[in-house]
């Protein structure tokens, strides 16, 4: 195992994967008729991606962001997702009904449908993230700016406002999950670029806080209508007003579902975390393969929801055990070369 490596945020992965399998198996399994009413289910999907998103953006502050960052991130996300269409076309029996070359071009034009959308976007944030990155650095030096973290915050704004712009009038290739999603990415950059300061204001009153505010505010949160307090608003603000507390609705409640989880982290953090790091450790593997075991065993809907839970972690991390020892089935299949990065 790589000692350098800071095991909290591999277990932050671990929860991010968690919640995915568990999200996942209560949208199919549970729930499959009225997930969308599920509790359990609104507090997962209110968070459980921009998390990932935010850890990819806090992994990158100490990472020399080059053309070479850039390959090996391509390596590790498009050509597991690009495997995982070809596979999944035929695993899925779509040969029967499409050619190979019209399944990759309709996934490639809307990844939002296919189940590896995830691997694509964040790819896109890495580029966005490394366009201005470059940005920064050539106004930095050219420039001779001190104040690093507000020069950062103007570029990344500027990086959004234009992705937002882009994605008003182009929707294709995950550009508009992209404009969503760019946001946790640089948030998580910007925390762990500015580590000492934010942990300069974080207390534990902040943390009840935290937890409080997430727990009431997700109550009200839907993932395909707005919440259900707008209508309230709307008959006492004017509609702009309306549409800015409904934006800021829908950042902060990633946002403190993010925090919830770091805060966590960080309690448990005095305890052996091995078991859960390794865990974060392969959760491409389970985010690929989950989808096969998420399903009807028994026709009892507890006993199907936990055994899919169980196995698309379990089973997964024994495939990616032995693929290990293949290192060209490891990068096609899950972008990993000798060892987990």
């Amino acid at each position: 195992m790589d000692n350098s490596r800071d095991l909290r945020i591999d277990c932050a992965k671990t929860v991010a994967i968690i919640l995915v399998v568990v999200g996942h198996s209560v949208q199919y399994v549970f729930a499959r008729d009225s997930f969308d009413d599920n509790l359990l289910f609104r507090y997962i999907y209110s968070f459980h991606m921009p998390l990932f998103m935010f850890i990819s953006g806090y992994l990158s502050f100490n990472k020399n962001i080059n053309y070479i960052w850039l390959k090996n991130r391509f390596i590790s996300l498009v050509i597991p997702f690009l495997s995982w269409i070809i596979l999944g076309y035929y695993i899925s029996g779509s040969y029967k009904q499409i050619t190979l070359f019209q399944k990759i071009k309709d996934i490639l034009l809307t990844p939002d449908n296919g189940g590896m959308w995830f691997l694509w976007v964040l790819f896109l944030n890495c580029f966005i993230f490394f366009l201005s990155n470059n940005l920064y650095n050539k106004i930095r030096n050219t420039f001779e700016i001190k104040t690093e973290v507000f020069l950062k915050i103007i570029i990344f704004l500027f990086a959004t406002g234009a992705i937002r712009k882009i994605a008003s009038r182009f929707w294709y290739f995950g550009i508009n999950s992209c404009s969503w999603y760019i946001v946790f990415y640089f948030a998580g950059h910007l925390v762990g670029t500015f580590k000492p300061l934010s942990k300069k204001y974080w207390t534990n009153k902040l943390g009840i806080t935290t937890f409080i505010g997430f727990f009431i505010l997700t109550f009200f949160w839907r993932r395909t209508e707005n919440p259900i307090f707008l209508n309230a608003i709307n008959e006492i603000f004017p509609h702009i007003v309306t549409r800015c507390i409904l934006k800021i609705y829908t950042y902060i409640v990633p946002f403190l579902g993010i925090a919830c989880i770091f805060c966590i982290i960080n309690k448990i953090a005095v305890f052996n975390l091995y078991f859960l790091s390794y865990i974060g450790r392969h959760t491409i593997e389970i985010y690929v393969l989950q989808w096969y075991f998420i399903r009807t065993y028994t026709g009892i809907i507890v006993v199907d929801t936990l055994l899919s839970i169980i196995l698309a972690i379990i089973i997964p991390l024994i495939i990616a055990k032995v693929v290990e020892r293949y290192p060209k089935i490891n990068l096609v299949l899950f972008g990993k070369r000798r060892t987990c990065v």
